[in-house]
């Protein structure tokens, strides 16, 4: 049962690290031009939470997220633009970025502090690693 639960653990973490790397490649291959943005404001949003002791018993709860508005020029127009994801650490509004656009579609960005693929990325290999470590014979 420990190998099986070990190889088990090899497959669910190499499928996050891999799924995470894939989202941030596809978004990089398409965001090449870098440009400086500032950080206008934030936006915030409903989340749903999963948690299976409030879902069974029927509540559903909600988390706030905020989502950095980025503010940049490209070729003589200003785009204000929402981050599709979170940071984990707010930078303050009027903070100046690097982040990546679309040259073919300049509203679309790559902002490099996208924590939540890195963070199912670092998931990943913390899985792997555990699972490589039950493997070991006390």
């Amino acid at each position: 049962m420990g190998t099986f639960s070990a190889v088990g653990g090899l497959i669910l973490g190499a499928f996050n690290f891999f799924a995470a790397s894939k989202l941030i490649d596809q978004k990089k291959s398409l965001c090449t031009v870098p440009v400086r943005a500032s950080v206008f404001k934030y936006e915030s949003a409903e989340q749903p939470v999963t948690d299976y002791e409030l879902s069974n018993q029927g509540t559903n709860t909600t988390a706030r997220v905020w989502y950095p508005v980025f503010r940049y020029e490209y070729q003589g127009q200003v785009y204000t633009v929402r981050s599709p994801v979170s940071p984990l650490i707010k930078p303050k509004p009027g903070t100046v970025k690097i982040i990546k656009i679309n040259p073919n579609n300049p509203r679309e960005i790559f902002y490099k502090s996208n924590s939540v693929v890195y963070l199912f990325k670092g998931c990943g290999i913390l899985i792997i690693v555990i699972s490589l470590l039950s493997l070991i014979p006390s």
